[in-house]
């Protein structure tokens, strides 16, 4: 059977459908997840949150969701614990049911991170000591260097602010 084309006056009924019940759908879960919300942040109960987000239709904007989820919330998504919320406490934070902000219009907030390349070499070597007390240990005379350069490096730092 061949596709036959819906009436121009069909398709644009649908897609009015449409429209109304996105707008209904966008509006439910808006609310929902405000109740959520209020859960995570009064009773540190995530359950009604993890509910929802299971709940959201494909195709909705979850990044967004979840974004909104805990700017507001007491919770953080967990994609390593399989894709769920987690309670973590935001000291001072309160709930009134009040969030103007619509969950679809929820940016993810992109965080800025200093790296402190002086914290992460004093990590490595630390490891790479430790390892070294349990391992036989190739090119331990670049380890013993890398060493000596943090050691001279932070002994220059304090100079200077001396």
């Amino acid at each position: 059977m061949a596709f036959k084309l819906l009436a121009s006056t069909k398709l644009t009924a649908d897609i009015a459908t449409i429209k109304t019940t996105g707008a209904k759908l966008d509006n439910m879960i808006q609310e929902a997840a405000i109740h959520c919300i209020g859960y995570s942040v009064l009773h540190g109960d995530i359950r009604p949150a993890n509910a929802l987000l299971a709940a959201l239709p494909q195709g909705a904007r979850r990044s967004t969701f979840v974004a909104f989820m805990e700017k507001y919330g007491n919770l953080a998504y967990m994609e390593a614990n399989g894709k769920v919320f987690e309670h973590y406490k935001v000291e001072g934070r309160t709930f009134d049911g009040k969030i103007e902000e619509f969950w679809y219009s929820t940016k993810k907030e992109v965080v800025k991170s200093t790296l402190d390349c002086l914290e992460e070499f004093d990590n490595l070597i630390i490891k790479l000591q430790k390892r070294g007390k349990k391992e036989e240990v190739k090119h331990a005379d670049l380890s013993n260097k890398i060493a000596l350069v943090v050691a001279e490096y932070r002994r220059a730092i304090h100079e200077q602010a001396a």
